[in-house]
């Protein structure tokens, strides 16, 4: 090669490295495992007021949910006035919170809770507020100012090829600011997936990515129109269930950063058994836990449902490890989802899907990796007792739309 194809390739390989961007990560040591907390939008829609907001934070500590595990109290859409303040920044809705959100941000961390607030990449909000587009970094500092912990982030009113670039300078800015917040992303269907399949590497953008079942074909195909957020009933939280199982989840979940179906819908109206199979499978698939019902009036079963410990502790296992599918039915009606532990034991649920009947279930240990011959105590987290020493297999009853989920520990020997 000659010197002036050497300077030739270096003048080249110079401008390249010009063109290309540097390479960002999100890198805010956050989110561990999966977040826990309450977010407005499901019950409460744009009904928000600053008394609401205080109660319902008293209420998740009074009720035991915070000792729990749930620690973000998370405003949705609708917080933030129709317009920016006369020098450009954000403002919370007057009316709403006339106290302001700093004074809403203080008075949720006296009570030992964080404080979430929500955006969009786009020019407005899905509700037409204030959109972020072109105010990153001027909106991160609004929000640091705040007090805010935790920031989840849209879509509307965002272009497809503003998006991407609109959650990283959000991402940045939000670093930028040095305060911790945890920053959640709802891309839209066709950024999410094709099909199913994620289709780019989220965990260098965000903590927490919400992929839904938005029209897909696998919702479609039982006469279920799933467009938007979840609804509180079993056919929409089990979309968007099938929708999770199609996702390349196992490859980006873990330690720093989820997959999120959507939020619970435990005690919106389902029956107190779905609520208990919908609430165990988002554990299975170690899916943020934000509750969106309202804590200021849930009933008993509710609480108990949502304050599992053992369920919870599935959910929030720090080798952050989605579970999956490894049997369904001819009829899919029948299901085993297993869940691998940092403890080297797993997580396993027997779903029945059947709205009329129960089914037998059975639990291969080849469903899960193990030997027939390896013993296994196995132990009904909702029964919350051991059930016994098994070997090969385990059958059991599952009443319709009902779950059995346990936890399998393999017994070692002289055990």
């Amino acid at each position: 090669m000659t010197w002036m194809m050497l300077y030739g390739a270096c003048a080249f390989l110079f401008a390249l490295n010009l063109a290309i961007p540097p390479v960002h990560s999100l890198e805010n040591g956050l989110i561990r495992t999966p977040p826990m907390g309450w977010s407005s939008w499901n019950k409460l829609r744009c009904d928000l007021s600053e008394k609401a907001i205080e109660d319902i934070a008293k209420a998740m500590v009074s009720s035991g949910m915070a000792k729990a595990g749930y620690m973000y109290v998370n405003l949705d859409d609708c917080w933030m006035a129709a317009e920016r303040n006369s020098t450009g920044y954000l403002q919370g809705d007057p009316t709403k919170f006339p106290s302001g959100m700093k004074h809403l941000g203080d008075a949720i961390h006296g009570l030992g809770l964080k404080f979430g607030l929500y955006g969009d990449p786009g020019t407005y909000t899905c509700q037409r507020r204030p959109g972020n587009e072109n105010h990153e970094k001027i909106d991160a500092l609004t929000y640091a100012e705040f007090g805010c912990d935790y920031l989840k982030y849209d879509s509307c009113y965002a272009s497809h090829d503003y998006q991407l670039h609109g959650y990283m300078d959000m991402r940045d800015a939000l670093n930028a600011t040095g305060r911790p917040i945890a920053y959640s992303i709802c891309p839209d269907e066709s950024r999410c997936n094709s099909m199913g399949k994620v289709m780019w590497d989220a965990s260098s953008v965000a903590n927490v990515v919400m992929c839904r079942g938005d029209n897909l074909p696998i919702c479609h195909h039982r006469g279920l129109k799933q467009v938007g957020d979840i609804k509180p009933n079993w056919d929409s939280w089990t979309c968007e269930l099938d929708a999770n199982a199609l996702f390349d989840s196992m490859r980006y979940a873990g330690p720093g950063h989820y997959i999120m179906p959507d939020m619970l819908e435990v005690g919106n109206g389902m029956t107190a058994t779905e609520d208990k199979s919908h609430f165990s499978m988002w554990a299975m698939i170690a899916a943020p836990l934000i509750a969106g019902n309202d804590l200021r009036s849930m009933n008993s079963a509710s609480l108990e449902i949502l304050t599992n410990a053992e369920v919870i502790a599935i959910d929030q296992d720090p080798m952050g490890k989605p579970g999956r599918r490894v049997f369904q039915n001819t009829n899919k009606t029948a299901e085993v989802w297993s869940r691998q532990l940092h403890d080297g034991n797993y997580a396993v649920a027997l779903l029945n899907r059947n709205a009329a009947k129960e089914e037998m279930i059975t639990l291969q240990w080849a469903y899960v990796g193990l030997p027939d011959d390896q013993p296994a105590m196995l132990r009904d987290l909702w029964q919350h007792k051991d059930i016994g020493v098994h070997v090969a297999n385990y059958t059991v009853s599952v009443e319709s739309h009902d779950v059995v989920m346990l936890k399998v520990s393999q017994v070692r020997g002289g055990q």
